[in-house]
């Protein structure tokens, strides 16, 4: 299965940061509107349950930007596609992720069901942990070849081959 770079630095590092800068911009803007409008905000009825959920959004929205940035994200603004290094080796665990983890990445498998859930997969081969955005029929205990970016962890190629 092959996994295009491109769709990496998309979903997890530019989008990531453009939402960020986002919610950074946006939360200054209300700061700044309910700092001016202060007497106003007062006097309306439920005021405070509103600010309350508008607070609550917005600490899960930077929660999960925050997320996918540090889960290897902010790494591809130093990692360029060929310094991607091969390995061969066993598969010894796969997890599954969430979209606090790997947003979904669309992909030549990302339709298809028996690619499995395209939320993310972390592969642990040779002991160096991989993320790749779905598993396709992978298992553990097979032995594959892959191609990925050591430190995102990012997978570009990851194929079964003979031991």
């Amino acid at each position: 299965m092959y996994f295009d770079y491109a769709g990496y630095v998309r979903e997890c590092l530019n989008i990531p940061l453009e939402d960020l800068i986002s919610i950074i911009l946006g939360t200054l803007a209300a700061i700044i509107f309910g700092i001016s409008m202060r007497r106003t905000l007062r006097t309306l009825p439920g005021i405070r349950l509103i600010i309350l959920i508008v607070v609550l959004g917005t600490i899960e929205s930077m929660c999960m930007v925050i997320g996918q940035l540090s889960y290897g994200g902010i790494y591809l603004l130093r990692e360029k596609e060929s310094d991607a290094v091969e390995m061969q080796g066993e598969i010894t665990e796969i997890t599954g992720l969430n979209c606090y983890s790997l947003p979904i990445i669309e992909c030549d498998y990302y339709d298809n069901p028996t690619y499995g859930d395209p939320t993310g997969y972390e592969f642990t081969i040779n002991g160096i942990q991989c993320t790749a955005p779905v598993k396709g029929s992978l298992k553990v205990g097979n032995y594959v070849s892959v191609t990925y970016l050591p430190k995102s962890g990012y997978i570009l190629y990851i194929d079964m081959v003979e031991q």
